[in-house]
């Protein structure tokens, strides 16, 4: 009897033990599937972000990626060189990830490239007494603080109108993913850096050219797959695991003196006097003529008839009209890009090929040393133009329409000598060509 029992009581435990097993497994499997998922997803990621980064180390070299071309379209990716840090994805990748940048969407990447080019950090001669850490702790003084120079200013990012595609691009250009970089943040961050190290290098050293920073950054997306899609683990929120790693870089360029045309792009600058069309049709490469003499005025009246007194300076905000604006505006060509305003449509801030640009009045002889600063300096661009408005009522500037750009190199040399005296002021150059890059802009 006493051996009937025993060998129940152990038939009955056995059956616990199923039992226990039964309940426990599907635990420990469950469990053991999410170790292999997250490991898997872990090891993704970690992929991911190594070719990430591995790409914009690839991305920041001299010569690979060339902004020289104006609009990066999808039949330009290959100029700009945008297909060769994509190429260098698979080359970097060594299969380890089948990412797919085609419009089937399983993986996206997001080149952008942001400037920061801050030159001169400021005006005043007192450089001792300067604080240069304020551009730092204190953001607003950038743009407020007192004797903070900022016409030379180059700041490009994706971010502003007209650069969308000429400093990012996607591949595939049809993907949804967009980027997660704050463009305006980031380049004023980098603005106001570079403003510091400047502003320290000129406290030092008058002669030391200023740095810029040209940052390029790339965004990756991608959709892995997981390891078994297990059911009830492996649902709509979780099957493909997305995933994001994006890198900044500082992009490297042949000095450390700014930008040149193959890292920044061409860039419309204008020197603000202007030429008439007809003075300026079929010049031919060398010739000299005067780009404020406009064409003769035979009406005989005084005041000139609307559209003959077609010399004079320009105004790239049509708040400024004197003498003291028109030396600011030769401080630098960038003036011409940082405050233009068209004097016909206020919100449009981009020089272009079309556009009304404020009348400066006088002959503006008191500008002389600072145009006279520009002579020897190389080319520079001189806008032409077809119509002037004015007189033009009280409340409205007079402004000169310009139908398009050339560039010259400025003369003062007998017999072509800079005169601002009188009622006939001069300016000689000699004609080089168009000026493409405003043109086209």
């Amino acid at each position: 009897m006493k051996r009937l029992f025993y060998r129940l009581r152990l038939k009955a435990q056995h059956g616990q033990s199923l039992v226990e097993m039964a309940i426990t497994a599907p635990i420990l499997i469950f469990l053991l599937l999410g170790v292999f998922e997250v490991g898997w997803a872990l090891r993704g990621y970690l992929v991911l972000t190594n070719v990430n980064r591995e790409i914009t180390r690839f991305a920041i070299r001299p010569g690979y990626l060339d902004y020289s071309v104006r609009n990066n379209t999808i039949t330009s990716a290959t100029t700009v060189g945008y297909s060769k840090v994509l190429s260098y994805v698979y080359t970097t990748l060594s299969d380890q990830l089948p990412l797919d940048f085609s419009t089937g969407q399983t993986a996206t990447l997001i080149i952008s490239h942001i400037v920061a080019d801050t030159g001169l950090p400021f005006s005043t001669t007192n450089k001792a007494a300067f604080d240069c850490s304020r551009f730092v702790t204190q953001p607003n003084f950038y743009l407020t603080g007192t004797d903070v120079f900022t016409a030379d200013d180059l700041i490009l990012h994706p971010g502003l109108p007209g650069y969308e595609y000429f400093y990012a691009y996607t591949f595939p250009m049809t993907s949804t993913y967009r980027t997660k970089i704050n463009y305006a943040a980031e380049a004023a961050k980098l603005a106001r850096e570079n403003n510091k190290f400047n502003c320290e290098l000129m406290k030092k050293s008058s002669g030391t050219l200023p740095a810029a920073n040209n940052i390029i950054i790339t965004e990756m997306y991608y959709n892995q797959p997981q390891l078994f899609g297990f059911p009830i683990i492996a649902n709509p929120y979780t099957n493909p695991v997305p995933m994001y790693a994006h890198t900044a870089m500082r992009m490297i360029v042949a000095s450390r003196s700014g930008e040149n045309v193959d890292t920044v792009g061409p860039i419309c600058y204008a020197m603000p006097f202007t030429v008439r069309d007809i003075r300026v049709a079929g010049l031919a490469p060398g010739q000299i003529f005067d780009v404020l003499h406009g064409y003769p005025d035979t009406s005989g009246v005084t005041p000139k008839a609307p559209g003959t007194d077609d010399r004079g300076f320009l105004a790239w905000d049509p708040q400024w009209d004197n003498v003291n604006d028109l030396r600011f505006e030769l401080l630098s060509a960038r003036t011409s890009f940082n405050s233009y305003t068209n004097a016909r449509v206020p919100g449009d801030k981009t020089l272009n090929v079309g556009d009304w640009v404020a009348s400066l009045s006088g002959n503006n002889g008191g500008a002389l040393d600072q145009i006279q600063y520009w002579v020897g300096k190389g080319p520079i661009v001189v806008p032409v133009w077809d119509q002037f408005q004015g007189p033009p009522p009280p409340s409205v500037r007079a402004a000169w329409h310009i139908s398009t750009f050339i560039r010259v190199e400025l003369l003062d040399q007998a017999p072509y000598a800079i005169d601002l005296t009188g009622n006939d002021p001069k300016i000689y150059a000699r004609y080089i060509e168009p000026a493409y890059e405003c043109i086209n802009n």
